[in-house]
């Protein structure tokens, strides 16, 4: 039901959301990257890709964002675990009165997950809606924490700026390097559930744990600055 091909057929249709996004701000002196851009195209676009009304993304971005302050941020704040149950709440029955109701586009990736089938064996309502509330989520906030990241790398480095505006054939490869060099999830939590020693360090079940993913980008041996952008540099 998600396969690149379904994505490539959005492809021009989201091209006409980035230009109109970009031509409400064409006039002013300047734009807010993240606010005009960055932030409303994945939610519109997550909405067009899961099928659910357009005029929800506000909706979906909200619970998206306290979802993946519950992911994204180990730290313990009690203060906030009642509005983000809230909100996983109210995503769940979202789709789930969705699903029930018909008020799905059959296009969308949400009914294309209720009609999958591989040998006999379909999804559960429950994986329907946790696969869809993981698709929102992950194309949301990463897709806006890249173009934010990804322009001010680009502005921080003017000479790899002026090389994709002259050569944008290769813009795939700028964004595999913008994706190593400012990873939009730079890591997760985990709780050892064993003792066991790493790095000379001694760890004990229950302690918690920060894994780095954005380490696994950075090759001491190969860059001198490993944040450094360089566009001609194989993905």
């Amino acid at each position: 039901a998600f396969t690149p091909s379904r994505v490539e057929v959005l492809r021009s249709h989201i091209r006409d959301i980035v230009n109109k996004l970009l031509d409400q701000v064409a006039d002013k002196p300047g734009m807010d990257v993240i606010a005009d851009l960055a932030e409303p195209l994945p939610c519109i676009v997550t909405a067009e890709m899961l099928g659910v009304p357009i005029e929800h993304h506000r909706r979906l971005k909200g619970w998206s964002q306290d979802f993946a302050e519950m992911l994204g941020n180990f730290q313990h704040n009690p203060d906030r675990v009642p509005k983000i149950l809230k909100s996983t709440q109210e995503m769940t029955a979202y789709f789930r009165d969705a699903m029930r109701l018909d008020t799905l586009r059959p296009e969308g990736l949400v009914k294309s997950l209720m009609n999958a089938e591989v040998n006999g064996d379909r999804l559960t309502e429950e994986e329907v809606i946790a696969n869809s509330i993981v698709t929102m989520l992950g194309g949301q906030e990463t897709t806006t924490n890249l173009i934010g990241s990804g322009v001010l790398s680009l502005i921080r480095n003017p000479d790899q700026l002026a090389l994709l505006r002259s050569n944008p054939s290769i813009l795939p490869t700028a964004i595999e390097e913008l994706l190593r060099v400012e990873t939009p999830v730079v890591g997760g939590g985990r709780y050892a559930t064993a003792d066991f020693e790493i790095g000379g360090e001694q760890v004990h079940a229950g302690d918690s744990i920060r894994v780095l993913w954005a380490a696994a980008n950075v090759d001491p041996d190969q860059f001198t600055d490993p944040t450094k952008v360089d566009l001609d540099r194989p993905s």
